[in-house]
């Protein structure tokens, strides 16, 4: 049901599903019980807000806001010097490793309409085999971290560290949309090979690279628009950038 809920520690999510009210606004609002807001407590750290610990379970995720206060984000307000580096936004962490959803260990996890804010940690990591849409993560130091053999649909990340962390095979991501982003827009974050990444969507003011790619990624396409990628060395020429900065001034970094 609708309401806000304050949560002293984490909700291991067993056989039960969570739906919360579908109408309301993604603006949290003390004077509102428009929708289902689950709040952390701000005091806690090293904590899943929810989680998921039993792989044989399958529950249903919809329509709920998960709140951590243990960052927040900013507009850098630093002066602007020509020709000098310089971050847009800033992410100032209070309380260490807050992640809002972690379906890491279970399979065929249906996630849909939920709005994650305020995570020190990550906002959601997908798991295997889980089925994630519309979903949105804003002011975490990770939006969304990807592991294998997900189906993501309409995911959108703004005002986080990095947008996506992608660490796994077999991943197919629709329509992303990822926007004032600290670091970068997309981090692909492998030991291993990474197969088989189809990504569609936008990326808008990113501060480094649109996407960095630290894995040895086969079979796998990108059909992105990029737009204000690389603004930390926003004016500066590619040739100019010092060598072990040019992942932060350039579309695609691999």
């Amino acid at each position: 049901s609708s309401g806000v809920y304050r949560l002293s520690h984490g909700i291991d999510i067993k056989k039960v599903s969570i739906i919360g009210n579908p109408t309301g606004s993604y603006s949290y609002n003390e004077n509102t019980n428009a929708y289902t807001c689950l709040i952390l407590d701000s005091e806690i750290e090293n904590v899943d807000i929810l989680y998921t610990s039993n792989r044989n379970d399958r529950v249903v995720i919809k329509n709920i806001m998960i709140k951590s206060n243990s960052c927040v984000f900013s507009k850098n307000s630093a002066t602007f010097i020509e020709n000098t580096p310089k971050n847009e936004f800033d992410l100032t962490i209070s309380k260490q490793n807050v992640n809002g959803l972690n379906l890491s260990k279970s399979v065929n996890i249906f996630v849909e309409n939920v709005y994650i804010t305020g995570c020190s940690g990550y906002g959601i990591d997908t798991g295997t085999i889980n089925y994630i849409n519309n979903v949105i993560t804003t002011n975490c130091n990770i939006g969304f971290k990807v592991n294998k053999d997900g189906r993501i649909t309409n995911p959108y990340s703004s005002g986080n560290n990095i947008g996506f962390e992608i660490y796994g095979s077999n991943n197919n991501i629709n329509n992303i949309w990822c926007d004032q982003i600290i670091k970068y827009g997309i981090y692909i974050n492998s030991q291993n090979n990474v197969d088989n990444l189809m990504i569609t969507g936008n990326l808008d003011q990113i501060g480094y690279c649109g996407v960095y790619n630290n894995a040895n990624l086969n079979n796998s396409k990108f059909d992105m628009i990029m737009g204000r990628v690389s603004q930390y060395y926003a004016g500066i020429t590619y040739n100019n950038t010092p060598e072990s900065d040019r992942d932060k001034n350039c579309a695609f970094y691999n």
